[in-house]
């Protein structure tokens, strides 16, 4: 559980200082923006991300394991052709 605190230690002190400058390079559209404070910082999102891939939950090994249509269908092909 440490690394996860020292890796949102980190990403919060990016934020802190990236997102001040993202905003100011933000283009207005014009239109009246309701401002509403988000429920996870951008930082929290970030370590989540950060914390799924570096859990090797994720390698897709369910796609090439699916056989319900074996022969039928193929990655990456539709079924309409």
């Amino acid at each position: 559980m440490n690394n996860l605190d020292a890796i949102y230690v980190d990403v919060d002190d990016f934020c802190l200082l990236f997102e001040p400058q993202w905003l100011k390079h933000l283009i207005e559209s014009g239109e009246k923006q309701r401002i509403k404070p988000p429920r996870l910082s951008s930082s929290e999102v970030i370590t989540i991300l950060i914390a799924f891939h570096q859990s090797g939950v994720c390698h897709n090994m369910r796609i090439p394991r699916n056989h319900v249509f074996t022969g039928e269908a193929k990655r990456g092909k539709g079924s309409m052709g």
